[in-house]
């Protein structure tokens, strides 16, 4: 069930997890050696992690030489352009241009086309959903959940939203999933899975109503609410761990997808943890200015109090 509150943190004695950008730098590395190991394809999915977690020019150079060595040319020349775009220093932006004309030469030689693969969302989608299963038959009933609901994005099927149904009740997100299987009915479904959902249904309510669990609403499956929602539990989750900065991370893409108060509250926190007390004076005026409840509001002000009496003391400059 997702947390409502924004918890006040201590200072503690636990060894941080590494940040996103370390985890990417371990990746890259794991990349390097795959690549003199010409373990080409282990490589490439090593870059696309460290891509994904810490987008840097090096990392896209990195993934478009991987793939230039897989033979996939058209996804590596869209790694080096996107290495070029980001600006890199001189000495890598050189080496990266010689290696696209060297992609491109190698692929005009070869009557290789450069353009992408056209995927249909209907096709995209059911690869996702085939990957949620196969997560889901290995116990990685998170790393499912996020495959459905990529998927119904992609194509809302009824036997998508059933699978993510299922993953959430496996997580005991007991909430989202009684959302995702009552969505189950609006979208067509066999009359087999329509029994199925309706018995899930049953099975949620009794089980939450004996672990004394309340049930509250929850946005419709992979909504703008709904991916603004799994943002912000993972960015309160990623706080108590005092991840401050891949929760600030997350707490910026629930706000920009769905701006409401409780989401600027939680990013007000992450900032003022980080020192960065402007931006979590900026976040905290957008309680107010997104309709926050009369208790959000109070402890926005709290907060706001706070942030400039710890940057009066600390002698920071607040922006106007």
């Amino acid at each position: 069930m997702k947390v409502s509150a924004v918890l006040l943190f201590l200072a503690g004695t636990a060894v941080a997890e590494p940040t996103l950008a370390e985890l990417a730098a371990k990746e890259n590395t794991a990349g390097i050696n795959a690549i003199f190991a010409k373990d080409y394809a282990g490589a490439t999915k090593h870059f696309l992690a460290a891509t994904s977690g810490d987008p840097q020019a090096k990392y896209y150079f990195n993934l478009c030489t991987s793939l230039y060595q897989e033979g996939t040319f058209g996804a590596a020349v869209r790694a080096c352009e996107q290495a070029i775009k980001m600006q890199p220093p001189a000495a890598l932006l050189a080496k990266t241009r010689t290696l696209l004309e060297t992609i491109k030469a190698d692929a005009a030689a070869q009557h290789i086309s450069l353009q992408p693969v056209e995927v249909s969302p209907t096709e995209a989608a059911a690869s996702l959903a085939r990957d949620g299963r196969a997560a889901m038959t290995a116990g990685r009933a998170a790393d499912a959940a996020t495959n459905f609901r990529d998927a119904i994005s992609k194509d809302p099927v009824a036997g998508y939203i059933f699978d993510l149904c299922l993953a959430d009740y496996q997580l005991s997100r007991f909430d989202e999933a009684l959302t995702a299987c009552t969505a189950v009915g609006k979208h067509q479904p066999a009359p087999a899975l329509r029994a199925k959902a309706d018995k899930w249904i049953v099975k949620i309510k009794a089980d939450a109503n004996a672990q004394h669990l309340p049930l509250g609403p929850t946005p419709e499956p992979a909504s703008a609410a709904d991916f603004a929602w799994q943002s912000d539990a993972q960015g309160i989750e990623l706080m108590t761990g005092q991840r401050f900065e891949d929760a600030r991370v997350k707490f910026r893409d629930a706000v920009a997808r769905d701006p409401q108060a409780r989401y600027f509250l939680d990013l007000c926190t992450a900032n003022y943890q980080l020192g960065k007390y402007s931006e979590a004076l900026d976040a905290c005026n957008g309680v107010a200015q997104n309709r926050g409840t009369p208790e959000l509001k109070t402890r926005a002000d709290k907060l706001m109090t706070k942030i400039r009496e710890d940057a009066k003391t600390k002698g920071v400059s607040l922006a106007p």
